[in-house]
């Protein structure tokens, strides 16, 4: 009777912490963010901030996560880039195989975990999904990234989340969320 006691008592404990966790993740709300010059807007969660990139940087806006505790080395991030092109539209096919064959070639320890063809912004999408290592703070880590790469109207999209772990984790969700509702103005 006392092992049952003991049982019910871990269950309810369990029960209670799942719904208070269940409850704090519906709880956040949402923001949006539109790029200064209009060309996109997306969605993040409340409690994610925006870093708009320098022009040292590559990339135009980072969203990123908030930190998973006090002794987090690695804020998770999205970050957004935009590049113009020569040329209206590249095909898909093409952009696949140019950005697998860099990967291949430039990235340490590169691993390819999926990819794939998706539809965004009404149009064509690769997504690819990889890890490959990084020195962090004189530590080599292994980074988890996911990449969607199109193009529309004359500019080429680049939205790349890095992680510090392989999802499925707290944060991945969202950044599918995010990517879901990233619009081109225009």
């Amino acid at each position: 009777m006392k092992h049952l006691l003991l049982f019910l008592f871990s269950l309810i404990n369990y029960v209670s912490i799942a719904q208070n966790k269940k409850q704090t993740t519906v709880a956040i709300s949402w923001k949006t963010y539109t790029d200064y010059a209009k060309t996109f807007s997306l969605k993040y969660p409340s409690n994610w901030t925006i870093r708009i990139a320098d022009s040292s940087e590559k990339a135009k806006v980072f969203v990123r996560s908030p930190k998973e505790g006090d002794n987090d080395p690695f804020i998770e991030n999205l970050n957004v880039m935009i590049k113009k092109l020569e040329i209206q539209e590249v095909p898909i096919v093409y952009l696949q195989q140019a950005l697998k064959n860099t990967f291949e070639k430039d990235l340490k320890n590169y691993t390819l975990i999926k990819e794939m063809i998706i539809q965004l912004n009404g149009g064509d999408a690769y997504c690819i999904e990889y890890s490959t290592t990084k020195i962090i703070d004189n530590v080599e880590v292994l980074i988890y990234v996911m990449q969607e790469v199109f193009t529309k109207n004359y500019f080429l999209y680049t939205l790349t989340y890095t992680a510090a772990k392989v999802p499925p984790n707290d944060f991945y969700n969202y950044v599918i969320a995010i990517i879901k509702s990233f619009t081109v103005i225009e």
